[in-house]
């Protein structure tokens, strides 16, 4: 087993320590007693958004969007996101950079890993190369960088459907009458399926005029499809 995996598995581990009954009362102890309760623990921003409690069965519109929560989206993501998060502490550590340091783990279009932070450029590529050799944390990545787009694609409409009390027709219909298939690969799957109809349409006989929905539908998947593309992990952003 190579060390970035090792690395990945404490991450994991460290997941479900914290998910424990224990393991959230230790930090809730520790945030009181550094007088830093209620806020998240440096570098875990995002970690604590994908487990914050924003249930869209609190809005006042029924329908579709009261099968699919984000914490129940979040957890698709969540491990993965804090094992890399982890593994990018640890590499702050190995080198002896203060862990209060923002990084961020991108991937570009060769597939190559490149790190973004104030560290030096010799030290950001020799950890970027460790990285690139592991096909473990490249799968984590994939997923992430596929689902995650989505993850923020929901949170935004479940907000904008809680604050405004008007459905988005092109995400609801996204979401299933069945909860139990409303999971964020399934999400995925489905807006990855409107991708490649609108990408067909486009390319077919070309009309005089898109309507509105037409066009509201390209500017929703332009901005998903934006996610993916400057998708990075970061820590203490």
């Amino acid at each position: 087993m190579g060390l970035i995996q090792t690395l990945l598995g404490e991450g994991y581990r460290a997941y479900q320590d914290k998910k424990s009954p224990a393991g959230a009362s230790a930090a809730a102890n520790s945030a009181s007693a550094t007088g830093n309760a209620g806020k998240p623990s440096v570098g875990s921003a995002a970690i604590d958004g994908l487990q914050r409690s924003e249930d869209s069965s609190r809005s006042a519109v029924p329908g579709r969007y009261l099968r699919v929560t984000l914490q129940q989206a979040g957890a698709d993501i969540a491990p993965e996101t804090f094992a890399i998060q982890n593994l990018l502490r640890q590499k702050l550590s190995e080198h002896g950079i203060p862990g209060n340091t923002p990084m961020a783990l991108e991937r570009h279009e060769d597939g190559k890993f490149a790190l973004v932070g104030p560290l030096p450029d010799a030290l950001k590529t020799r950890i970027a190369d460790e990285f690139n050799q592991s096909s473990e944390l490249k799968q984590v990545f994939v997923k992430l960088s596929t689902h995650t787009p989505t993850f923020e694609y929901l949170r935004n409409n479940l907000r904008l459907q809680s604050a405004y009390g008007s459905e988005n027709p092109v995400f609801s219909s996204l979401l299933s009458e069945q909860s139990s298939h409303n999971s964020l690969p399934d999400i995925t799957t489905r807006l990855d399926q409107l991708r490649r109809l609108q990408s067909q349409d486009a390319n077919a006989q070309p009309v005089p005029q898109a309507s509105a929905s037409d066009t509201g539908l390209h500017t929703e998947l332009a901005g998903e499809q934006a996610l993916r593309q400057r998708f990075a992990v970061s820590i203490n952003a």
